[in-house]
């Protein structure tokens, strides 16, 4: 009955599916009550429920769907229904949805009720700050006991749980800090006077007093401490519990915040990276190496301590760090052979080469003779799959399971450096692996490839949901991902996957075999600022009239021939089909989550195509949270969806069917994940992008504002009309994205090279 319910609720909605779970299966007279009077119950201890049904499990599932039922559709008050999940937990002590949804539930309780206190005209009080505090007391507890509990009992909700769990932890103590800082203060200089005092407090019998307002912050300040010393034993205490892979899994997260304001905060999060670098140093050294080079000096020296830490972690090969690996080379000697190897590659980006150069001997660039004396350094080839956790299979999980693949360390460098023609000249290296390979990477300078690498990471996320939806796992829907490893805040290595052509190099090798003229003889009739267009005699700049030569003298000129690719590459019937169905969907993924992260640039060099799947690939991630508004020639197009794209998806319909259904299911995807999504991106926030820190605006502000519109887009606002307030359906707001992205109108005032006609 329980499924036939759960296809009710995603059909017909939690009221409906209320009304046949009760008639379904009858809830007890206990909840009977509870629901009827809420206020009767809501501190009831009575952790038996009097259902006569098959089985516990069977029982603990029937409460669960009712309580999340009830959440749904309101019908019983906030207490009481953190009592019906605790009932839940205390059937099942062992059961690790029971555990994630009372952690949610408490979850999303104390998020209203902060973010309500923060917002009121009452937040400067100091009754403002025990009632906040009052919340995190009575929630967060049991929210971070619910997430680790369900992590410890499976994994089913770890990508979920874990950077949500870490993420109120640090909140909590950014509040702690502040707090205190803001008590302290007012200890030593006294109260200021736009600080609200209450005249009278209740006693611990219920009579009222007369507020001591130093005896109340005195108070205030021991309950606030006392509450960060519990949370922060709460999270040591899993740390000890939970296995090392899962909290390696939120890395990203973790590094973000070595400098969070709070030091009780700082020194376990020390404590918990180095004894994972500590534990897997030939893979998760990488993660630290951009942030150990950064410009900021706090940040700097926070990675140079934790790396200091590491080396006096003492494992052992019982413990819950283990063993390192290799076991006989101790960390100091590891980190000094990895050093010498990152030093070599910094050294390899920044090498300057002359213009016409396209191929060089390694030994034949500055500091070449040493990048190529580095021999068998034992730090992992960083390659996603040496990179990536792997979760155990179920009953495979254990203290010492190891979540890497066997480890392929450097051997050494392939001599040939091939020169690439685009701005910045990066190289294409080749290094060999212990296993013999050449693995291939593009070494990129002058740019801050933590872009990049943290869209791989909220790429990695969007697969792991896309994965678990039925309906997006029956399609197959994913998005093509790499590995990206910043080396410092201005070059990095960039995993060069095999196979892959980009858009303009296919098109013009098309046009080529169709006569069609060059793309530099349409640049006098698309951009000549000094002439008049010869028919209407209105400057050729002028957008409208851009907009007509665009229409009637570009596009007549090259008519779409993108599905020609398709038919080159694959000649068998069974291989075309699949292999235009695969890049229907990895395009409409992409599409979709490049909108909701901002992304431009995606001119016809960033997007590219697998020759042996049909999949498309994006690269050059850096132009992301609406950077392509600003330039110069403001993007006006929310993806890339020019006519050859259209002309290479399936069917005669366009972008009408398979294309429009993947959109509408990855945005559904994402908006029901939001929070999960927003916890993604959080390492943004707190290790600012460069540009930022060296814009004249103020960084938190770009922060602040570049969060706001994905929160805003994955809850269907317009983020480009301020003053609407219309809130689209999926369907509706993949509608209007489409209809934008194909618009002439838009398409015909792009910037030249962007290549709208491509």
């Amino acid at each position: 009955p329980l499924e036939h319910v759960q296809l009710v609720w995603d059909q017909h909605g939690p009221f409906k599916a209320l009304q046949l779970l009760n008639a379904l299966v009858p809830h007890p007279e206990e909840l009977n009550m509870m629901i009827e009077s809420p206020a009767a119950t809501a501190n009831s201890t009575n952790n038996d429920i009097p259902l006569n049904l098959s089985t516990d499990m069977f029982d603990a599932k029937v409460l669960l769907m009712r309580s999340r039922l009830l959440k749904e559709t309101s019908h019983i008050n906030e207490k009481s229904l953190i009592d019906i999940f605790k009932r839940v937990v205390v059937m099942q002590k062992d059961w690790d949805e029971g555990w994630f949804h009372y952690a949610q539930f408490a979850d999303q309780v104390m998020a209203k009720y902060t973010a309500a206190m923060r917002h009121t005209a009452t937040a400067n009080t100091l009754q403002s700050v025990q009632s906040r505090h009052r919340v995190y007391v009575r929630y967060l507890p049991m929210m971070l006991e619910g997430y680790a509990n369900a992590m410890k009992s499976s994994d089913q909700f770890l990508v979920q749980a874990m950077p949500r769990l870490l993420t109120v932890w640090f909140e909590f103590g950014e509040f702690a800090n502040s707090t205190l800082t803001t008590l302290q203060d007012m200890q030593t200089r006294g109260i200021p006077a736009n600080v609200h005092i209450p005249l009278t407090s209740t006693s611990s019998n219920g009579s009222k007093r007369k507020t001591d307002p130093q005896q109340l912050i005195d108070t205030l300040v021991k309950n606030i401490r006392r509450s960060l010393d519990n949370v922060n034993s709460i999270v040591e205490s899993w740390f000890k519990r939970l296995s090392n892979y899962q909290w390696i899994y939120s890395m990203p997260q973790l590094i973000s915040r070595i400098c969070h304001p709070s030091q009780t905060v700082v020194a376990l999060l020390d404590q918990i990276i180095s004894r994972l670098i500590a534990r897997y140093p030939q893979q998760l050294y990488w993660s630290i190496v951009a942030v150990s080079r950064s410009e900021a000096s706090d940040r700097k020296r926070k990675a140079i301590d934790i790396i200091t830490l590491a080396k006096s972690v003492q494992l052992d090969s019982s413990g819950s760090v283990g063993v390192l690996s290799p076991p006989h080379l101790p960390f100091a000697d590891f980190h000094a052979n990895a050093e010498s190897l990152i030093d070599g590659l910094v050294d390899l980006c920044a090498s300057v080469v002359d213009k016409n150069v396209k191929t060089i001997d390694l030994s034949h660039l500055a500091k070449g003779r040493k990048i190529r004396a580095l021999r068998n350094i034992p730090l992992v080839i960083p390659i996603e799959n040496q990179l990536r956790v792997t979760l155990p299979l179920d009953g495979a999980r254990s203290a010492t399971y190891h979540p890497f693949l066997e480890p392929v360390t450097f051997d050494q460098f392939q001599n040939q450096v091939e020169i690439l023609a685009s701005l910045m000249r990066p190289k294409k290296i080749g290094i060999r692996g212990s296993d013999g390979q050449t693995y291939a990477f593009l070494a990129k300078p002058k740019d801050d490839l933590r872009k990049d690498s943290r869209m791989m990471d909220f790429n990695h996320t969007m697969n792991w949901l896309l994965s678990k939806n039925t309906e997006t796992r029956r399609r197959g829907l994913y998005i093509r991902t790499y590995a990206v490893t910043p080396l410092t805040e201005e070059c990095g290595l960039i995993e060069w996957v095999p196979n892959m052509r980009g858009l303009r190099n296919i098109l013009q090798d098309l046009y080529q075999n169709h006569s069609v003229p060059a793309n530099h003889q349409i640049h006098a009739k698309y951009n000549a600022k000094d002439k008049l267009h010869p028919i209407t005699k209105q400057p050729m700049t002028q957008p409208e009239i851009k907009v007509w030569v665009f229409v009637n003298e570009i596009l007549t000129v090259f008519p779409p021939v993108f599905h020609r690719f398709f038919l080159n590459e694959f000649a068998n019937p069974v291989d075309w089909h699949r292999a235009r169905l695969k890049y229907a969907r990895t395009l409409a993924v992409m599409s979709m989550v490049g909108w909701v992260v901002g992304l431009g640039d995606r001119h016809s060099e960033n997007i590219l195509f697998d020759s042996v799947t049909g999949d498309c690939m994006h690269v050059d991630l850096a132009c992301l949270f609406d950077k392509g508004k600003t330039l110069e020639c403001a993007e006006v197009v929310p993806f890339r969806l020019t006519q050859n794209l259209v002309d290479g998806l399936p069917g005669l319909c366009g972008y009408e069917g398979i294309f429009r259904v993947a959109c509408e299911l990855t945005v559904d995807v994402m908006r029901r994940n939001k929070d999960l999504l927003m916890d993604v991106l959080e390492p943004f926030v707190h290790d600012p992008l460069l540009e930022w820190k060296q814009s004249k605006k103020n960084a938190i502000d770009q922060k602040t504002i570049a969060l706001e519109n994905i929160s805003k887009r994955l809850s269907g606002q317009d983020t480009d009309n301020k003053t609407s307030a219309i809130e689209y359906s999926v369907p509706g707001q993949v509608n209007e994205l489409i209809n934008q992205a194909t618009n002439p109108n838009n398409l015909g005032i792009m910037y030249i090279w962007w290549m709208s006609w491509f």
